[in-house]
């Protein structure tokens, strides 16, 4: 990140004009650390190429991870994916009957299940890819266990167990 800094001080750019591609998602908290420690001030975007082709081809491009079922594909996008959500919710029953009754809460538990499906995205990422697969499966069997647990029962943040599920 030093030369990054010193690099863009010899040619003229401001850091937050600038872009910087690391390979890997794993190591966008390092890079972005080091950064910070090299050059207080603007930070430039950090990103990977798969993140950047993303950001740069929202519209022109397929979704990075396709949906099954009744699921929306997933664009990493936070409007386009609460858009997609909703309809897909729309469909659902149990969904429908929450939105004609409390629809500001409605809209709240979407955006939640936006920010935790962005989030788990974002974690699997920083995984490395042949360690992705047990990951998903110690997750689900943890989200599984947590499920069962509290089925059928009103308990305090049972709506978000569900959501998480």
């Amino acid at each position: 990140m030093r030369q990054v800094s010193d690099w863009l001080a010899s040619v003229g750019v401001c850091p937050r004009d600038a872009r910087v591609v690391v390979p890997v998602g794993a190591v966008l908290p390092l890079a972005r650390r080091a950064w910070s420690q090299v050059s207080p001030g603007w930070m430039p975007a950090i990103d990977t190429i798969a993140g950047w082709s993303q950001q740069a081809a929202w519209g022109a491009a397929e979704p990075a991870v396709t949906g099954d079922g009744d699921w929306p594909p997933m664009s990493m996008h936070p409007i386009a994916d609460r858009m997609h959500l909703k309809a897909a919710w729309a469909r659902q029953g149990w969904a429908s009957a929450w939105q004609r009754r409390d629809p500001r809460g409605h809209d709240h538990g979407l955006g939640k299940v936006v920010e935790l499906a962005h989030a788990v995205v974002r974690r699997l990422q920083a995984v490395a890819p042949e360690a992705r697969a047990a990951f998903v499966d110690q997750a689900l069997a943890e989200v599984q266990s947590r499920g069962a647990s509290g089925a059928g029962q009103a308990v305090p943040g049972a709506r978000e167990t569900l959501l998480q599920q």
